[in-house]
């Protein structure tokens, strides 16, 4: 088998990476995204509705750990 085979940087590759930064593709990946406001992580909100005497409290309590 010759090196070539195993290079990164083929046609296929070019084209996709090239379809891909015009935004020909654009349509599809939003197609795949299942967020509905595009943000795909917004973190945890564990504590969000605590007073702020007990988000403190347990901000120091995890800092513990």
């Amino acid at each position: 088998m010759t090196p070539e085979k195993f290079r990164k940087d083929n046609f296929w590759t070019r084209l996709f990476c090239h379809l891909a930064g015009t935004g020909a593709l654009k349509g599809l990946f939003l197609l795949a995204d299942n967020a509905p406001d595009f943000v795909q992580d917004r973190g945890y909100t564990y504590g969000s509705k605590l007073p702020d005497a007990d988000k403190r409290a347990l901000i120091e309590y995890l800092k513990t750990f």
